[in-house]
């Protein structure tokens, strides 16, 4: 049963700390959420911090939301929004069977409802950047990614600092405690913690592939959002070895045209990054009409292992599209292959995000509050 409090002041201690946080939505109007707490746990109102209850045991219920409030497993009367945070380390939360670290936040919108985990940023970056590694870097490799994933997280966090979240969990494939665990990724999050890069004085829109085949291009020029940021570089280290990053495959006409929404497609038209090989968008027309795909939207439809890079042609030949293409990913910022290629050079990390990030700088960002 919960216990309602006038004064909980004197019981909260901040979760995080000086540590910034994240937030990332988990659910999105929805009719309900199944919110399990095992320990200890405060309720506050999440816009003021005034605090609302505690519990002292594990409470496992459905939250839904009324025309009079909140219900979780009881009425919450004239109460529209909540926040749950654990009252010591050995609490956890769970939302629809996924355990989170940090603290949950509920809003009820319109009869639905907004779940939210607001998580420490070395947290979630330990979630969200093993699943993405899928080879076998060196230390310096893992390093630069870590950095680069920070980098992003900061920028993130200051440009939408008073939004509601800064990522939706299904987006950025957030799935809170059990997320896989790369250990090599882990031990590098944890050598790099604080340092971020900065351009002009600030974190900046970035990222990594794994093969950039030869040539990088600015965040801008492939994501197409309005943020300032470093150049690309031409000729990187793994341009020796564009060749074998070559990739082939073979996708009817009528898949693409299924995809853009059309009956047949009669022609095929590419947007290209900053006058390279990299291309952002593709319109597909059918006679009169056309449609345009970013790269990504396009790559998801076919598959990763389809569409494997940003870096490729397409030749029509009957009823088959046949594409040639290298290296993997976006061809944006940090190139892994490049990096590993300079790291066995014996280059040390500050210097393998300078190529790869002109006119950047590497900062310890505690170190530099401090100042």
């Amino acid at each position: 049963m919960i216990k309602y409090l006038l004064v909980l002041s004197l019981l909260f201690t901040p979760l995080f700390g000086s540590s910034p946080t994240v937030k990332i939505l988990l659910t999105k109007l929805s009719n309900d959420a199944l919110v399990e707490v095992r320990g200890r746990y405060f309720l506050y109102n999440p816009k003021t911090d005034a605090p609302i209850a505690m519990g002292s045991k594990k409470k496992r219920a459905h939250i839904t939301s009324g025309d009079t409030g909140l219900t979780w497993g009881e009425a919450l009367p004239g109460i529209f929004e909540i926040r749950i945070v654990p009252a010591d380390p050995q609490s956890s939360i769970l939302v629809n069977g996924i355990q989170y670290k940090g603290s949950v936040e509920v809003y009820s919108i319109g009869g639905t409802i907004n779940v939210i985990n607001e998580i420490d940023a070395e947290d979630y970056i330990k979630a969200i950047l093993p699943p993405k590694i899928h080879e076998k870097y060196t230390n310096e490799t893992l390093d630069a990614i870590a950095i680069i994933e920070r980098t992003h997280l900061y920028h993130t966090i200051q440009k939408d600092n008073y939004a509601s979240w800064q990522f939706e969990a299904e987006k950025v494939g957030y799935l809170g405690n059990s997320a896989s665990q790369n250990a090599s990724a882990i031990q590098a999050i944890d050598r790099t913690r604080d340092l971020i890069l900065s351009y002009r004085k600030k974190p900046f829109a970035a990222a990594w592939s794994p093969n950039n085949a030869g040539h990088s291009v600015s965040y801008l020029s492939v994501f197409r959002k309005n943020s300032d940021t470093p150049r690309g570089v031409n000729d990187l280290p793994s341009i020796h070895q564009r060749e074998k990053s070559e990739w082939k495959a073979t996708v009817p006409l009528q898949t693409l045209a299924t995809i853009a929404g059309f009956p047949r497609l009669t022609k095929i038209d590419f947007f290209r990054a900053e006058k390279t090989n990299k291309i952002y968008a593709v319109r597909f027309t059918e006679q009169s009409e056309s449609k345009d795909l970013d790269f990504f939207a396009l790559q998801r439809a076919l598959g990763e292992n389809v569409l494997q890079s940003n870096d490729f042609t397409i030749a029509i030949k009957g009823k088959k599209a046949y594409f040639t293409g290298y290296g993997k990913g976006s061809g944006v910022g940090l190139c892994a292959l490049s990096a590993d290629i300079l790291a066995r050079r014996n280059n040390c990390v500050e210097n393998i995000l300078k190529l790869h990030f002109p006119e950047s700088q590497l900062l310890n960002i505690r170190q530099e509050s401090g100042k």
